[in-house]
């Protein structure tokens, strides 16, 4: 159902009610993807092509045609490009694949926030005498339990990364001790280290965008800004790294980049001094999307429990509930702007330490008990 036939005046809450159980059905997602038709690896094989020079006649990342033969799902409009530089039709290389999957509850809630902000603006200018979409419910966001990292898991880990090199060992302990996100952690720079007072500040986040490649920007939100105490442990860790990046940059000499050009999502850009703490050979910012790929095969080759960057957040804020740390204080160095999201999201790990306080007064109180 749609409702953009209805006049404003004649809008009632049942119909955007109606409207959001429409969009909420599977089918709805109309974009389709495109997989790689399976000869087209065989192709590239038989003539030898590396993921490069794909890349440079498709005009499209390297990532984007590595993951084309790995059989992902793509956009449509790369498949084209990819299929004509090596000399084929799309049909002849590709094929379309039907998205069936349903929008999201978060998604459908971004829906009704927008509509009801348009409906109250028309409040205001007197088009229409109420809001209807504030008689109804906003869609429910689901949320699903985080994944984390028991305690022995966590000692395998830490293990491991002794003998891992010092840079990926440093990104990882620090995603592990901060639990910043990803994007949080490429985008920090060294004047957002306080090596004195051990604090960092979370000020950015970089990010990949096909068609844009590494931008810079804003954290997710307001509360997403913040600055938080670490453990002396992890800044001599950083100091480690720091003094191993300085002598890295020294030994490629002109071909690190000092001064580095930041994109933003809007195209803009801005030339400034390169401070990063986690980049390329060259110096220029690291692809988050890279950090993801080394933990993965990390974790394969150490035999560790399947982990991600982003299970190692879960695992920090885990860890911090079980050590009864105030949930105020948590939700401020996650970053959530609400105090309700940490409830919700690390609802097990609540439930989890209400079990440890239920023995603790058993063990308490059942022995005063037995002796009356």
């Amino acid at each position: 159902m749609a409702i953009g036939h209805i006049r404003l005046d004649k809008l009632l809450p049942s119909h955007l009610i109606a409207f959001y159980n429409n969009l909420g059905e599977a089918g709805r997602v109309k974009n389709n993807f495109a997989v790689i038709n399976p000869a087209m690896v065989d192709f590239k094989k038989a003539q030898k092509l590396p993921y490069t020079r794909i890349s440079g006649q498709a005009n499209v990342a390297d990532k984007t045609v590595k993951k084309a033969f790995e059989g992902g799902k793509m956009d449509p409009e790369a498949a084209k490009k990819i299929a004509a530089a090596l000399g084929f039709s799309y049909a002849e290389a590709f094929e379309s694949v039907k998205n069936e999957e349903k929008l999201s509850g978060a998604t459908l809630n971004r829906y009704h926030r927008l509509i009801s902000s348009i409906l109250q603006a028309a409040v205001e200018w007197q088009v229409i005498e109420s809001n209807p979409a504030r008689r109804v419910k906003a869609p429910r966001v689901s949320h699903t339990e985080a994944a984390y990292l028991e305690d022995e898991a966590v000692s395998r880990l830490v293990e491991a990364l002794q003998g891992a090199p010092i840079k990926w060992k440093t990104i990882v302990l620090l995603l592990l001790y901060s639990g910043i996100r990803r994007g949080e952690l490429c985008g920090l720079e060294w004047r957002d280290i306080d090596f004195g007072k051990k604090l960092i500040s979370i000020k950015r986040t970089s990010q990949y965008i096909e068609g844009l490649g590494i931008i810079e920007k804003s954290p997710k939100n307001k509360s997403s800004e913040r600055v938080m105490k670490l453990p002396d442990y992890i800044f001599d860790v950083l100091k480690q790294y720091k003094a191993w990046q300085n002598s890295e940059r020294l030994k490629v000499g002109d071909y690190w980049h000092d001064i580095v050009e930041i994109k933003f999502a809007d195209g803009s850009t801005e030339t400034r001094k390169n401070e990063r703490l986690f980049t390329q050979i060259n110096g220029l910012p690291i692809d988050p999307n890279s950090v993801t790929r080394w933990v993965k095969k990390f974790q394969t080759a150490n035999d560790l429990p399947k982990f991600t960057p982003h299970t190692l957040r879960h695992t920090n804020i885990s860890m911090l509930i079980a050590a009864n740390v105030p949930i105020r204080n948590i939700a401020q160095r996650a970053g959530h702007a609400k105090l309700s999201t940490t409830q919700d999201i690390y609802a097990h790990a609540f439930k989890k330490v209400d079990g440890m306080a239920a023995d603790a007064l058993a063990n308490a109180i059942d022995p005063k008990a037995r002796r009356n």
